[in-house]
């Protein structure tokens, strides 16, 4: 199922290539930690985490309890949590709740998740989101199972920066910037609805992710079916 998430803030984000562990020991990772590598890698993957309200956690939480209930893979097992603290723990400052998201490759070379800038346009091939930019993503909620054990996957799909953060260490900044023309058109897609009519009607539309219901509100599931059994 695909789930759209507006105005949530982005936590180390590592989108802008496929990333894998790297166990060897250096300066700056004693432990090792994630290096670039390509996406045909076989242990290649795509991951960031975001910060939602508390009102988004739950209804991102009940629908992934709804998709887990209708899925041939998961339906026959109990729900893996009964606390949104167990889905989606509380950030630090607790000023928000914190959901991983994480997209293997599975060597595919185009798996790389979509990422348009504010205005629509399609943002450049080494595009790097920024920590604690504020973002609209598109996930797919995805059931899983293997062996005796079931789970659900939240997979990032496509990001769009409302604001992006800056760096710590910034760049010079480019002394021709005031010869850069803006984009004449911007490109089609999933977010097209949150642009506010700055937007033109692209020449060749491509179809949305959402389907018929492009411009509609999240899908949010009745709480009162849920209740009962998870105490969000």
């Amino acid at each position: 199922m695909d789930y759209r998430l507006t105005n949530v803030k982005a936590l180390w984000p590592r989108i802008n290539c496929a990333y894998k562990f790297d166990p060897t020991p250096t300066e700056k990772r004693p432990k090792g930690g994630s290096v670039p590598c390509d996406a045909t890698d076989p242990d290649g993957s795509y991951e960031m985490h975001v910060v939602m309200t508390d009102q988004q956690a739950k209804d991102l939480a009940n629908t992934m309890r709804k998709v887990w209930k209708e899925s041939d893979k998961t339906k026959a097992e109990p729900f893996y949590a009964t606390d949104i603290e167990d889905i989606f723990p509380q950030n630090e400052d607790n000023t928000g709740r914190i959901a991983k998201l994480v997209k293997k490759t599975y060597q595919d070379a185009n798996s790389k998740p979509r990422q348009y800038m504010k205005d629509g346009s399609k943002a450049a091939d080494d595009f790097q989101l920024t920590t604690d930019s504020i973002i609209h993503v598109m996930i797919k909620i995805y059931p899983w199972s293997f062996g005796k054990k079931t789970g659900l996957q939240l997979r990032p799909e496509a990001v769009m920066v409302e604001e992006l953060a800056e760096r710590e260490q910034q760049e010079q900044s480019n002394p021709f910037n005031d010869l850069v023309e803006a984009p004449v058109d911007a490109v089609a897609n999933e977010f097209a609805d949150l642009l506010d009519g700055k937007k033109d009607e692209p020449k060749a539309p491509k179809k949305s992710a959402f389907g018929d219901d492009l411009g509609k509100k999240e899908e949010k599931v009745e709480l009162n079916d849920l209740e009962d059994e998870i105490p969000f």
